[in-house]
């Protein structure tokens, strides 16, 4: 499907400066210190977002070319709990996105009640997120979510059109019947974009056409505004569709926003016709439909098993903010560059760049026209019609919500004790609070995670980790791979709850003897993805204690290429000996090596699926998590601790 581009036809700079003239007049200023780029006299502003946006960028750039805008990509499963202690440790980008407002992040923003743009958009979806009256978000174009099937498979049982939920699990047990559609463990429905708040929206999904849109649900929605209802004894029903998939053997709950498996690759799947189903979003369908794939794919409502009409699901891909610090005196400049972004943002042009880039198929902005019906033709009558549901529980509620489900789907929790959890949750608070802010240790200085520096080269935030991973396990080396490490260390005190954020898997630490071949072609297998055609480096990187490598740095043409592996007194492995070393239980196979294991199969002592490896012994399984060993190190360690780059991982420019 083709979708309107911006390629720089865009208004004048003084028609945009006109209606964004009164954002600049007696503001105070921001973040004062990076105000400019070093090369130059542009103001650098920063922000994060799930995914690259060259084309509003690019229209930011072209219309202020004073600007600088760079946006740092972030994968973090908890977006609204990272940006609160980015903001809360000084370390907060100038524009803040998170997923949906909550209480505990107002705090750190501006008031942008004042602002032209912010009475630029719907009440709908401004109105559930104002603080006492007062606006301090704006929000991004929407997704549609639904249902996404493969609709080529579908008809090669006899299936056109599904209109029930009766008529769905049909199509699914006749696609089951003849064996296409399915992954290696059977199974053939997935959830796109795995996070913890994408479960709580499919579970609020299938629970709009039968209850949710119904009057009992109206008002069950009005009693949860006013902190007067309850999950408990209003969602039973949320998971039956979901037990049925599971029952069948259609879900595999494991992948389901495990902590200790992958998720099932859900697109790349569907587009090899190894999946048959997903929860998912327009710009999802529009990614399968704009493939080229062999495949023909169609998009449904969230059905009814009562006869009640299909609704689909209508979100914002997040909302902007402005950092509370740009108001501190001497930033200005940046605070000024900031409300003229979103300024941007707010007109027709800034909506059409934006969607452009996250593939959204809904604006928000007040007489927004869009040129081209881009909603996938499967929910577009219930978007005519108005069959859309909008979600406007808190985000923490969504989150908590979400969380409690999956293990009500793995079996290690009853619904109704997972119910209660939340209504517990809305009314008194976690019961984890007391263990979540408990201090377990103090470092001496920021230790950052940022644009994925933990699967490029060496950082002191990986030295850190790997080092108390190393002193928990009493192994040689240890070797951690990047993509178990999701969030930054701050300095000052360390809290139980940084650990959850920092290490989101709880795979297990366990001990191998193993010899320096096997070593070798570790390393060889961790810098095998840092460079991608998504730009993202694969989490396969190694960062390392007790051991030092070097590698050729990839390019466009070249992979990287291990070039030396020595002891940290610089001495060469030795081919007699063998050595003991701490890994995680994923890197053996504990979960198989299909989406899992990061490729490490030379480490293979678990998975009966894949070959076993040659000269490797499993001599201990620690029971300890990352999160644990950290715990563990900080235990140890009076005062504040302390990590630096210590040329442990050095990446070598390639000579041609």
């Amino acid at each position: 499907m083709k979708r309107n581009k911006i390629y720089g036809k865009l208004k004048k700079l003084t028609i945009v400066m006109t209606l964004l003239g009164a954002c600049a007049a007696g503001i105070l200023g921001c973040a004062g210190e990076n105000a400019a780029s070093e090369d130059s006299d542009r103001t650098v502003i920063t922000m994060m977002y799930v995914n690259a946006l060259p084309e509003f960028e690019a229209l930011v750039e072209d219309t202020f070319p004073d600007i600088d805008l760079q946006v740092e990509r972030n994968v973090s499963t908890t977006i609204n709990r990272a940006s609160v202690r980015k903001l809360t440790h000084g370390q907060g980008t100038d524009i803040v996105t998170i997923a949906l407002p909550s209480e505990d992040i107002g705090q750190y923003l501006l008031d942008l009640s004042t602002e032209p743009y912010a009475s630029n958009y719907q009440s709908t979806a401004m109105k559930p997120y104002l603080e006492n009256g007062r606006i301090k978000y704006i929000p991004l174009p929407g997704q549609y979510m639904g249902f996404i099937y493969n609709k080529t498979l579908a008809e090669q049982v006899g299936i056109k059109e599904i209109g029930t939920q009766e008529e769905l699990f049909a199509m699914l047990d006749l696609v089951h019947e003849q064996g296409i559609g399915m992954e290696e463990d059977g199974s053939m429905f997935g959830i796109y974009t795995m996070d913890i708040y994408a479960v709580a929206s499919y579970f609020f999904g299938v629970q709009i056409p039968d209850f949710l849109a119904l009057p009992e649900g109206i008002m069950w929605d009005g009693e949860m505004q006013e902190g007067e209802g309850s999950f408990a004894g209003s969602m039973e029903d949320c998971v039956a569709f979901a037990m049925q998939l599971i029952e069948k053997g259609y879900m595999n709950p494991d992948r389901i926003l495990s902590k200790k498996n992958n998720a099932t690759p859900v697109l790349e799947d569907m587009l090899s016709g190894d999946l048959m189903m997903a929860y998912g979003n327009a710009r999802m369908y529009n990614t399968l439909e704009d493939s080229n794939s062999e495949y023909e794919y169609a998009m449904l409502p969230f059905l009814s098993k009562d006869g009640n009409h299909g609704w689909t699901l209508c979100i914002p891909d997040g909302f902007l903010a402005l950092n509370a610090s740009l108001g501190e005196a001497g930033n200005e400049e940046k605070l000024e560059a900031c409300h003229r972004i979103l300024g941007l943002l707010s007109t027709p042009e800034g909506q059409e760049a934006f969607m452009a880039d996250n593939g959204a198929g809904r604006s928000y902005l007040l007489g927004y026209s869009q040129e081209e019906n881009i909603v996938p033709k499967g929910i577009r009558k219930c978007v005519e019609e108005g069959y859309v549901y909008q979600v406007r529980l808190s985000m923490d509620v969504l989150q908590y919500f979400g969380a409690q489900m999956i293990p009500v789907l793995t079996g290690e929790m009853a619904l109704t004790d997972a119910l209660q959890a939340v209504d517990d949750y809305i009314y008194h608070g976690s019961v984890d609070s007391n263990s979540d802010i408990a201090v377990i240790g103090t470092l001496e200085e920021d230790l950052i995670y940022e644009n994925y520096n933990v699967r490029l080269g060496e950082t002191a935030l990986g030295n850190l980790i790997a080092d108390a991973v190393r002193e928990a396990a009493m192994a040689d080396m240890a070797f951690v791979n990047g993509g178990n490490i999701r969030e930054s260390l701050y300095k000052g005190e360390v809290l139980n709850q940084d650990l959850d954020i920092v290490f989101p898997y709880q795979n297990k630490i366990i001990v191998l003897d193993v010899d320096a071949d096997t070593i070798w072609r570790m390393l060889e297998n961790g810098i095998s993805t840092m460079r991608q055609e998504n730009n993202i480096p694969g989490g396969r990187f190694l960062n390392v204690s007790g051991l030092c490598y070097s590698f050729t740095e990839p390019d466009e043409e070249h992979p990287a290429r291990l070039l030396s592996v020595t002891l940290p007194d610089g001495s060469e492995l030795s081919k007699e000996d063998t050595y003991t070393i701490a890994v995680t239980d994923y890197m053996a196979g504990l979960s198989g090596y299909y989406n899992n294991g990061d490729g490490y199969t030379m480490l293979n002592v678990y998975s009966d699926v894949d070959p076993h490896a040659e000269n490797v012994r499993l001599l201990k399984e620690t029971g300890f998590t990352f999160a644990d060993a950290m715990r563990l190190y900080f235990q140890k360690r009076e005062g504040t601790t302390t990590a630096q780059i210590e040329g442990r991982i050095v990446s070598v420019e390639r000579s041609e």
